[in-house]
């Protein structure tokens, strides 16, 4: 397959408008690698290389230098004099060298999938797979294509005064930060120790023993970036429709769940009817949220029901419970590696519809065997690469679980991992519990 006269014409004009316009050479590194450029038989992606080698050793990029280096690298002055003087002409609008990276960018991401696409067919040859192991490398192949094309080029920063280089790349990541809204709990005690929140982009993970609270907690999690305008998406691997939906009424009600559950008994002219369908009409007015049931749900579901909604609305989270439900997620056989692949498939997911993708997961029963009982980043070892993976990880415990004459009735969320923050032991939030209406809320600041 030929590709279109455009992409070699912006392929010269991006080569030539760093020479023309220095100050550009930041932002085209920042966008595009070599490997990114295929015309004139490789000389382009050749040339590009040597200036990239050029900046990532401080040096000055000039055609002289680079012509020089060429000569140096491989005898080809004289060819990439002839480049470089072809790719400046061909510049006509510097104001256009935008769209050039992006044209340059997009036909290399093409080329891979392609490439990936190509590979799965030859693939499908094969009469040694069986059809159900073709469609695992079939859906594998996709978001291997889906990493590919969202993958991090390497940025490089040069100096040069407040102009270009390192002041206006500092200044350009300031702007960013100055329009992100950035989506924190609205729980003070919690966000103070997260102080990057959860970033969209990234993978969390939130850990327990069955039985310690773990979905209790994500349903007011998820409440508060709700009611704060976040929009979310939930996949429910364990719990029914109508589980989630009862609890979600008597943590907005303050019913308790007992006797939301047994709502269908309730009389005619029952005041908590009447504070049922008011919470209800709330939900659905204020909220941006989907949600998605199923026992059997696998991660191409997963991903499938995130493309459908995220076209119809915005969203900034998803959250899997349980994600070690999925029955891709869920094997005997070689868990723990499956469990690293399905890692990278959520992080995939999370790059591409830009959210935060957050791991509700069981903790291996290692930690019955101890004295003190609370969770550790090591009892994850043994289900996969979580921590690892994880961008951040909270570690729940109930101290009332283990111990039933306990007066403690608070549940533990610990930072047990953040890129970005204090993490460890010591970095505890303790929320006030009542397992009747399942309502956390931080022993200071701002409750539920």
């Amino acid at each position: 397959m030929s590709e279109p006269k455009n992409v070699y014409q912006s392929e010269l004009a991006v080569l030539g408008s760093v020479f023309l316009e220095p100050e550009t050479l930041p932002k085209v590194l920042s966008k595009l690698k070599p490997e990114d450029f295929v015309g004139n038989d490789g000389l382009i992606e050749q040339t590009f290389d040597i200036i990239v080698q050029l900046c990532t050793g401080g040096k000055s990029v000039d055609p002289g230098v680079v012509i020089q280096a060429a000569q140096l690298a491989g005898g080809k002055a004289d060819r990439v004099s002839e480049l470089l003087a072809t790719a400046m002409d061909s510049v006509t609008h510097l104001d256009a060298l935008e769209v050039h990276v992006e044209t340059v960018e997009e036909a290399s991401k093409k080329r891979r999938t392609t490439q990936i696409l190509e590979e799965a067919l030859k693939d499908s040859q094969s009469w040694e797979l069986s059809t159900e192991e073709l469609w695992d490398r079939v859906n594998q192949s996709g978001f291997d294509i889906l990493r590919d094309t969202r993958r991090q080029t390497q940025h490089i920063w040069t100096g040069g005064g407040e102009e270009h280089g390192l002041y206006s790349t500092r200044m350009r990541i300031l702007r960013e930060k100055e329009t992100i809204d950035p989506l924190y709990s609205g729980w003070n005690d919690l966000d103070s120790v997260i102080p990057t929140g959860w970033n969209r982009s990234d993978v969390s993970v939130i850990a327990a023993r069955p039985g310690m609270g773990k979905s209790s907690w994500r349903q007011n999690l998820q409440r508060q970036f709700l009611d704060r305008g976040f929009g979310g998406i939930l996949i429910s691997t364990e719990q029914s429709k109508e589980v989630e939906t009862d609890r979600q009424d008597s943590i907005m009600t303050q019913i308790p769940l007992q006797e939301v559950i047994q709502s269908a008994t309730w009389e005619p002219g029952d005041r908590r009817l009447e504070i049922v369908k008011q919470a209800n009409q709330y939900m659905d007015q204020n909220w941006n949220f989907d949600m998605l049931f199923g026992r059997q749900l696998d991660m191409t579901q997963v991903w499938e029901f995130t493309a459908m909604v995220t076209r119809q609305r915005e969203k900034h989270w998803l959250m899997i419970d349980l994600f070690d439900r999925l029955t891709d997620v869920n094997v005997a056989a070689n868990k723990a590696q499956q469990v690293s692949k399905k890692l990278g498939e959520a992080s995939a997911l999370a790059l591409y519809f830009n959210i935060h993708v957050c791991l509700i997961v069981q903790i291996n029963r290692s930690v019955e065997r101890r004295a003190n009982k609370r969770p550790m980043l090591s009892d994850l070892k043994d289900s996969g690469n979580y921590e690892e993976a994880a961008r951040m990880v909270l570690l729940l415990y109930r101290d009332s679980y283990y111990n039933t004459e306990s007066l403690d009735n608070t549940l533990e969320v610990n930072v047990a991992k953040q890129n970005q923050g204090e993490s460890g032991p010591g970095v505890v939030v303790p929320f006030d519990s009542n397992l009747q209406t399942m309502t956390y809320a931080p022993q200071s600041g701002r409750g539920i």
